[in-house]
């Protein structure tokens, strides 16, 4: 009849919808999308060399003469330069990465969304595992106050205390709690087997999350 409920925490909301199938297929996609579109920026960008040189002219064939002219500061050579290039883009270049941005935009779109409705369908799942253990219980403690009741009352119509009418309409209301816990446990099993449906799939993330808690 138990069974064990953690308590819904955002870590664990949030690797609930992380593992599952349907949003690990559309991350997966997500990735593609953003991989093709960072392929398609960079082949857009410029490409930019610097180069340099610096010379000393008249530079003497012994050592004094060659340091008397580094140091007087004269017939310096100084160059610079700047190799840039860009890949003009065509008609079709420009549109392709126009393209992957779209689908970059809509992956990630489609993403959102169904994290979004994941956990909606998470929390919504969990409310009504939660409620109806709760209707169970209720209704099991239920049946059980008016079980002795009806045992006090058979007691009391042994003795002559209380007439048949009695005793009989103490049987249908412990008859008509027994018909209320069986139905809300039945209420509380789906429950149980839609929350499992959910978490019950993804054990190893699941016990590894509950172990790391204890």
């Amino acid at each position: 009849e138990d069974a064990y409920i953690p308590e819904l925490t955002e870590e664990l909301e949030n690797l609930l919808v992380d593992v599952s199938p349907q949003v690990a297929i559309v991350k997966y996609s997500l990735d593609m999308a953003k991989t093709s579109k960072e392929i398609a920026d960079n082949s857009a960008l410029p490409s930019l060399n610097l180069t340099g040189s610096y010379g000393i002219e008249g530079f003497g064939a012994n050592l004094q003469d060659s340091f008397d002219i580094l140091t007087d500061n004269k017939y310096r050579n100084f160059m610079i330069g700047v190799n840039f290039s860009w890949a003009f883009p065509n008609r079709a270049g420009s549109g392709e990465t126009k393209s992957k941005e779209e689908e970059y935009k809509k992956a990630l779109e489609q993403y959102e969304f169904l994290k979004n409705q994941t956990k909606i369908m998470i929390r919504n799942s969990y409310r009504t595992l939660l409620s109806a253990r709760n209707r169970y219980e209720m209704a099991k403690e239920a049946r059980q106050l008016t079980e002795k009741r009806m045992q006090l009352q058979k007691k009391n119509f042994s003795q002559g205390r209380i007439s048949l009418r009695e005793l009989i309409m103490t049987q249908a209301d412990y008859n008509q709690a027994r018909i209320k816990e069986v139905t809300s446990y039945v209420d509380y099993i789906k429950a149980v087997s839609q929350w499992n449906k959910i978490s019950g799939k993804y054990d190893s993330y699941f016990n590894e999350y509950i172990m790391g808690k204890e």
